[in-house]
């Protein structure tokens, strides 16, 4: 929206100093993102209801007359003030607690529009409870409160309703006009998509109900239209690419075939398609480009380390990229074992890393055949001699401009990107427009879906009963806080208190650890060897062990306020148990206050099917919250509509791809109006090259 990111919100008509440091804790700063911020609901508010046939428990709009105003002071700060109104058919008393400045809005005989729900009173009378008021209304110059379709916006104690409705229609009024087109016109043509003005105008303050759907249908095109443009050029820019590697194509296998025949188990069939599917990447004059994906446990380390194996054996150097200090340090164990007998010398680069400028010096050198991070691996002193492969690990956690900082470390190095966030293959298409995709939708053979139970917080003592029943059977297990210190102001469990009560009292006669994310990294590591070997009983913990944690032995896990975690962090959480073949167990503590987590919870309960949960999961956060980088495009994509309409991702990626390509005519400065829009969302406007 280009000047109006530079507008502040003070610059709007009844927003001085205090109300916008409100409006900016709801993420409302400018007058671009007023704009942004749309409607959670709307109200239609379009037809008078007469007095005589309103319906109880139903909300009306009431247009009459003030017969009588009264004030009644129940104490000295307490009191009623009722207004009584008629429209000829009927009499109808509105009622407005411990708000007496309002009677000197109404005189008797003057007009006032009214919209609440209407009940009856012991005594028959109709009654309205603080309803919305409009003095002098008119029907043919609709407030923006009444006499109209009404959106309802996110509010906040500070913030009413009406404030945040009266803001935004002096904003819309004045500053929709001024928003930048960047569709194509041939694209809007085609589609009959409303222009962005308009669209704007109609999601916040529609003319009618057809607009309003016309005004939803724009702006979901658009954002999917602008995620597929992304797509779309990173494609583009990776199929331009030529690997400059001598002997590509004739890169022994051998040695990473050995690896795979020395496993303690066979392979399942998906991983063996995967392998093969890597194989004719890596032996391709382009660089690989794509994602593995499957269901927590599925097996694809195994995977990665083949073509780990795959490239060291032409001397090249691997990186693999982990999102945590925890998940980094795992993989280095866990490899480090797996390629024992292989001779790899691999190296652990993290933030914590003692000697960190030795280690960059040897990485230059060429001296580690793979190193294993966090983010440190695309700083700016991190430098390979020969990088053939980066490998990315649970890469929602990453945005793309970290992937291609990391890719820009090599002359064209082969990229492979894991993902535990299941999708179906026809969805994972479209959203992963840039990449080849590998599925892995088969589980090792032996392993048996982790079974679930749900307590209340009443039922705590029965969930610590159960635990035991498991750990009396000789299994070890996890208990899962939300948060790592108690605070006066919340109830939620903390992993310090609960470490305190279960090693004092329920679980006094166990031997309990204690491990969250920001605990110095020694005594992280020794929690989870302690744990992994055994000398411990019970772990308590955050949501640290989300992703990465494999100890097999672990058969339990128990999360307290399951009502706090979303969809795939519970299913994540239970992936760490039931890992060694034995039966797992998984219990949550919860007490759902609202609709969604009540979802959330029925849904985790009823199925272990990671393909399920990460659907439900995308229908219930939305696409930017799922895939880990909330665009900032306007709006936020409703996940239903990608869900139940893939007829609309297909639309916006044939025009997408269809722009990239040029079979989309653009004239110079539709380029540059998309090519702007791109680099605010995505930062990739400059980095793709598309104006």
């Amino acid at each position: 929206m280009n000047d109006l990111d530079n507008i502040p919100l003070d610059a709007v008509k009844g927003v001085g100093p205090a109300r916008q440091k409100l409006f900016g804790r709801l993420g409302v700063r400018n007058v671009a993102e007023a704009l942004r911020y749309l409607p959670r609901a709307y109200s239609d508010r379009r037809e008078v209801t007469r007095i005589a046939e309103a319906q109880s428990d139903l909300p009306s709009l009431i247009v009459a007359e003030v017969v009588s105003v009264s004030l009644r002071m129940l104490s000295w700060r307490k009191s009623v003030l009722t207004v009584k109104v008629s429209d000829g058919t009927g009499d109808l008393y509105a009622a407005w607690f411990n708000q007496p400045y309002l009677k000197t809005r109404f005189a008797k005989g003057k007009p006032v529009a009214l919209f609440g729900k209407i009940t009856v009173g012991k005594d028959g009378r109709l009654q309205m409870a603080s309803p919305e008021v409009e003095l002098s209304p008119s029907a043919t110059s609709p407030s923006p409160h009444l006499h109209r379709i009404v959106p309802i916006y996110p509010a906040t104690e500070e913030l009413s309703p009406n404030v945040i409705r009266t803001v935004m229609h002096r904003i819309v009024a004045q500053y929709a006009d001024r928003v930048t087109e960047f569709l194509p016109s041939a694209t809007r043509g085609s589609l009959r998509l409303l222009s962005l003005s308009e669209a704007i105008r109609n999601i916040h303050f529609p003319e009618s109900l057809s607009l309003l759907e016309q005004a939803r249908r724009r702006l979901i095109f658009q954002e999917l239209f602008l995620l597929q443009c992304a797509a779309a050029l990173r494609r583009k820019f990776v199929d331009a690419a030529v690997k400059d590697r001598p002997g590509e194509v004739r890169r022994p296998r051998d040695r990473a075939d050995r690896f795979l025949s020395r496993l303690p188990f066979p392979l399942t069939s998906a991983q063996r398609r995967s392998i093969e599917e890597i194989q004719r990447d890596l032996a391709s004059p382009h660089p690989m480009n794509r994602l593995v994906h499957g269901d927590v446990g599925c097996g694809k380390t195994i995977v990665a380390v083949w073509a780990v194996l795959r490239c060291i054996s032409s001397g090249e150097q691997c990186a693999l990229m982990a999102p945590t200090e925890i998940l980094a340090g795992q993989h280095f164990s866990e490899i480090s074992n797996l390629l024992n007998e292989d001779k790899c010398r691999t190296a652990l680069l993290v933030g914590s890393s003692t000697g960190k400028d030795a280690l960059r010096r040897q990485i230059a050198r060429g001296d580690f055949d793979l190193v294993i991070g966090t983010h440190t691996l695309f700083q700016e002193g991190v430098r390979f001699r020969r990088l053939g492969l980066a490998i990315i690990d649970e890469q929602q956690r990453f945005g793309v401009a970290q992937r291609l900082r990391l890719y820009d470390k090599g002359d064209c190095p082969d990229l492979l990107v894991l993902s535990a966030t299941p999708v179906p293959r026809t969805l994972c298409q479209t959203l992963y427009g840039d990449m080849d995709i590998s599925v892995i939708d088969e589980m090792p053979p032996g392993r048996l879906p982790v079974q679930t139970e749900r307590f209340s917080s009443s039922d705590l003592p029965a969930a610590y009963a159960r635990l035991r029943e498991t750990l009396c059977a000789g299994n070890r297990a996890y208990v899962v806080c939300p948060k790592v210190e108690e605070e006066a102001s919340c109830e939620r469990a903390s992993a310090v208190e609960t470490f305190r009560h279960l090693s004092r009292g329920v679980f006094s006669d166990m031997r309990v650890g204690l491990l969250y994310g920001t605990m110095p990294p020694l005594e992280k590591e020794e929690a989870i060897q302690r744990f992994r070997n055994a000398f411990l009983d019970i772990l308590v913990t955050t949501t640290v062990i989300e992703t990465g944690i494999d100890i097999p032995d672990a058969a339990a896990i128990l999360i307290t306020n399951g009502e706090c975690f979303g969809l795939a962090q519970l299913h994540q959480m239970r992936g760490r148990v039931g890992r060694g073949g034995q039966q797992g167990y998984c219990l949550v503590v919860a007490d759902p206050q609202t609709d969604a987590a009540t979802e959330r919870l029925r849904v985790f309960e009823s199925t272990t099917d990671g393909f399920r949960i990460a659907i439900e999961d995308l229908r219930l956060r939305g696409v930017g919250e799922f895939f880990g980088t909330r665009q900032h495009g306007l709006p936020e994509v409703p996940a239903a509509n990608i869900v139940e309409d893939p007829e609309m991702l297909q639309l916006a990626r044939k025009e997408a791809f269809g722009v990239v390509k040029g079979d989309v005519p653009l004239s110079p400065s539709e380029k540059e109006a998309l090519g702007a829009e791109l680099q605010k969302t995505y930062g990739e406007k400059i980095r793709l090259g598309l104006v």
